[in-house]
């Protein structure tokens, strides 16, 4: 239900800021002539002279409609993406199963020293892990395999190189914003926002593989990002009239 209402509200406040920043009169008529052109194709289709400058004018109506609308749409497009990042996280993924095993993975910022040991992972009680640390050389990776015994929500203590990295994790449960990954880049705090910038040093970032999570009654289970798009185009249609907006 939640997602629903935010999606139609998501909807209509889209529709309303293009209706504010957008030339509405000029998309208005722009609309017209477009709709008189196509009547010119119909009433005068064995007129071949006539067609041939309705095909052009066309064109040229099309190409001023898209400059129209192209510049409002890019600028909502901006908060629109930032809403989308943060309902990935609230309704993207899904708490680890129970008892089932899950992929913690470390990308160093620098190459591994095959002679040194290894990092350390230290988990909740109600995690185990079951296999040593995964080296990958070639991509400056570390991996573990852990399985969730029981329903948690804690967090993972990774330690390299002297340097103790914290990672939230999350078990069964009821459905919560989910972080798969923590980053010391800005740019990567920007897509993954749900948890702070790891400092600067030996870790890049940090992840967890979090299954998808799929939404919806009885056997229609969908991703989000179509229940976002059905009912943020339905509320959106609804007040189209309302608001006065032409698109």
């Amino acid at each position: 239900m939640s997602l629903a209402l935010l999606s139609a509200v998501a909807g209509v406040a889209m529709l309303w800021l293009i209706g504010k920043i957008s030339k509405q009169n000029a998309v208005r008529l722009t609309r017209r002539q477009i709709q008189a052109t196509l009547l010119e194709f119909r009433l005068f289709w064995d007129e071949p002279r006539i067609v041939w400058r309705a095909q052009t004018r066309l064109l040229r109506l099309n190409a001023r409609y898209l400059g129209l609308m192209l510049p409002p749409v890019l600028i909502t497009a901006i908060p629109v993406v930032v809403l989308m990042i943060h309902m990935e996280g609230l309704w993207g993924r899904a708490p680890l199963p129970v008892g089932q095993p899950a992929i913690v993975t470390v990308q160093l910022s620098g190459p591994i020293n095959e002679q040194g040991a290894p990092p350390r992972l230290d988990v909740p009680s109600s995690v185990s892990v079951e296999t040593p640390a995964l080296r990958v050389f070639r991509d400056n990776q570390v991996c573990w395999r852990v399985r969730p015994l029981a329903v948690t929500s804690g967090t993972l203590k990774l330690s390299v190189n002297g340097e103790v990295i914290q990672k939230d994790i999350v078990a069964g449960g009821p459905w919560s914003y989910l972080s798969d990954r923590r980053s010391s880049s800005a740019s990567e705090l920007f897509w993954h926002p749900g948890e702070p910038q790891l400092p600067k040093g030996d870790v890049d970032w940090v992840e967890i593989r979090y299954p998808t999570a799929y939404w919806g009654p009885g056997s229609l289970q969908l991703h989000w990002i179509w229940w976002f798009l059905i009912f943020s185009m339905v509320g959106g249609l609804l007040l189209k009239r309302r608001l006065g907006v032409h698109l």
